[in-house]
């Protein structure tokens, strides 16, 4: 079964069988491949991810108009050619969400939807459109800062972390840039799937794993010019 804990305010837990409203309402249960979840400030929950064939899956309800749970494959609302993973979501001050993953040749592709299409969503490839590097691993990781700035960062093919970055005076422009150098061997790179954190005064953090299970950092704060700085948090956790 598909199912979400839910914690009240009283600190209690209760698990809600997703699958048997879905069964009720005459929905599937998706055999999901991997999992993400997220929640829009008009409060509708969602949960989505990716099944076997690569189709992005919704499930979702809106509690504040109806109770039950229903489905939604929105790769085939927007004819989106198949994904293999790296699922993150991206929600914005203008009520948009973004869905984006990798495809089998490591591009990133958008499936966004804005209030104004109702129930359409809209599918753009990144990386085609607008000549991105591609990422290696399967790893993607996607944060929101608080100037209205919509950020993707992997591995590209050096193991450098590339960044795709976006800002309203971009218009519909995005711009591609590599935060780490090859030649910087000072600090091991990290070599797997990554996160990211940006925090309400605009410091912005990308974690990973090394290659010997290191914590590392790459970090930004406003002031800081176009530099990152690249730190190995578990070696600074000994030396505390």
């Amino acid at each position: 079964p598909l199912g979400v804990v839910i914690a009240p305010a009283d600190g209690s837990f209760t698990f809600d069988d997703n699958s048997e409203s879905l069964d009720q309402g005459g929905f599937e249960t998706p055999a999901y491949t991997e999992l993400i979840s997220y929640r829009t400030s008009w409060d509708a929950w969602h949960l989505a991810g990716l099944d076997a064939a690569g189709d992005i899956i919704s499930v979702w309800t809106a509690p504040a108009v109806f109770t039950s749970w229903r489905t939604d494959n929105l790769s085939q609302v927007n004819g989106s050619a198949p994904l293999t993973g790296g699922l993150t979501a991206i929600l914005t001050s203008w009520s948009g969400i973004n869905l984006t993953g990798l495809n089998e040749d490591g591009e990133i592709v958008v499936t966004w939807w804005i209030p104004d299409f109702g129930g359409e969503w809209q599918n753009t490839h990144l990386t085609e459109v607008f000549d991105g590097p591609s990422i290696r691993g399967g790893g993607l990781t996607g944060y929101y800062t608080s100037w209205d700035g919509m950020n993707y960062a992997g591995l590209n093919e050096d193991t450098q972390i590339v960044i795709y970055w976006w800002v309203p005076d971009f218009g519909g422009q995005w711009t591609t840039s590599v935060i780490t150098s090859v030649e910087d061997i000072d600090v091991p790179r990290p070599t797997g799937s990554l996160t990211s954190i940006a925090s309400d005064a605009g410091t912005l953090a990308i974690l990973g794993a090394s290659g010997n299970g290191d914590v590392v950092r790459a970090s930004w704060q406003p002031g800081q010019g176009g530099d990152w700085t690249l730190e190995n948090l578990s070696v600074l956790a000994d030396r505390a």
